[in-house]
């Protein structure tokens, strides 16, 4: 057969194929199962039926749990920026380092942002955003600690731990983005 009667058994886009060489015989439809949308139905190659191989993700649950998720976040926020500017004060000691406590938090977070989304690109959304949630149990913690034994560094190192934990908490968006078809 000619090259060019074979053009319409090829889908949109891969007629660049046909110039390459390739003939509809040896090109199939990759199978969907790592480049699909998160929620469709799984497709398999060589069959125009789509099958459902796959149980569907729970998108309903999951976009409460990072809804909540954020939510924490915010007031989380909301009360570092109240209770962080008297904690540094009080353990440092230095009452012109009223706004050094909140501005850790934000710079942290504004500084983790991007290597964070890019690692939730490299290794999956979950795994980074556990890896931030722990974060910002750490810090919380360190920061309880370093305010009870007026330990100015520990309170510190809390700091930044929670607002790394902020910008993965803000980057949880993207999942619950990832979970629905586009439109």
């Amino acid at each position: 057969r000619p090259l060019g009667a074979l053009s319409t058994s090829l889908p949109p886009g891969a007629a660049s194929l046909q110039s390459a060489g390739w003939r509809s015989e040896s090109w199939a439809p990759p199978t969907f199962a790592t480049h699909r949308t998160v929620g469709q139905p799984l497709f398999v190659a060589g069959s125009s039926r789509r099958s459902v191989a796959e149980p569907r993700l729970p998108i309903r649950r999951n976009t409460l749990l990072l809804a909540a998720s954020l939510a924490a976040n915010s007031a989380m926020l909301q009360l570092s920026a109240a209770v962080a500017t008297l904690t540094v004060v009080l353990v440092v000691g230095v009452e012109g380092l009223v706004g050094l406590g909140p501005a850790i938090v934000l710079g942290t977070g504004a500084l983790f942002a991007l290597p964070a989304g890019r690692a939730m690109d490299r290794f999956g959304r979950i795994p980074v955003l556990v890896v931030g949630f722990a974060l910002g149990v750490v810090g919380g913690i360190l920061a309880a600690v370093g305010s009870a034994f007026d330990l100015a560094l520990a309170v510190l190192a809390g700091l930044v731990c929670v607002g790394a934990a902020s910008a993965t908490a803000l980057l949880a968006r993207t999942a619950a983005g990832d979970m629905y078809p586009p439109a």
